[in-house]
């Protein structure tokens, strides 16, 4: 198998894409990104919820740039907002945290799904 090791602007590059792809639609503007300025970053929430979904983006990214606990603090406050607004509980990968730091009844609701859908298999 060949190797080819990358140097550090490519890594500088390839993150930077990444970011961008990751951001692109979810009305987050990350302070590195950079996008043509015929194109439209933000977009405007039609609700609370969707500015409370676009805040959980906006900090999830914060915490996977520092890994700073105050970040999760914040998310899990705004996810419990959210699902006392009667939210549906949808979120976007590029908006979620690493499992084991999402909020507890985000790991429930998950687990029931996955339960039910190994009981319909069998």
């Amino acid at each position: 198998m060949l190797a080819r090791v990358i140097k550090d602007e490519e890594k500088t590059a390839i993150v930077r894409t990444i970011r961008i792809l990751a951001f692109q639609g979810t009305g987050i503007r990350n302070k590195n990104m950079t996008t043509p300025k015929n194109s439209p970053v933000w977009q405007q929430p039609k609700s609370e919820i969707d500015a409370l979904e676009m805040q959980l983006g906006q900090i999830a990214g914060a915490w996977r740039e520092t890994e700073d606990s105050v970040y999760i603090k914040q998310y899990h406050d705004i996810y419990h907002k959210l699902v006392s607004l009667g939210w549906d509980g949808r979120i976007d990968v590029e908006a979620e945290l690493p499992y084991d730091l999402m909020p507890q009844i985000y790991v429930d609701d998950i687990r029931a799904v996955q339960a039910r859908s190994h009981s319909t298999r069998s």
